[in-house]
């Protein structure tokens, strides 16, 4: 699973670097998650997730590759603002 959001990451508009990563979706935002792997058979729900600081630490979920993009992506935008 690993191997493959390594190798196919960008299939899904990801970057390879994003795995391993922590992050938290603009849905839940008191939830934090870390991308561990791809799951390419998964049409919908293609990348695997393991949530990290709550009473559900280590249960893995899968989400969509939109989710995960555009939470990567607000931290970056926030991350630029910042620094002007």
């Amino acid at each position: 699973e690993a191997t493959a959001f390594k190798t196919q990451a960008h299939l899904y508009s990801l970057k390879p670097e994003y795995l391993g990563k922590e992050f938290s979706p603009a849905h839940s935002p008191d939830r934090r998650y870390i991308v561990v792997g791809l799951l390419s058979r998964s049409r919908k729900y293609p990348v695997l997730v393991r949530e990290v600081c709550s009473g559900y630490e280590g249960k893995e979920y899968k989400m969509t590759a939109g989710v995960v993009r555009s939470s990567f992506e607000a931290v970056a935008s926030s991350s630029l603002t910042r620094e002007k």
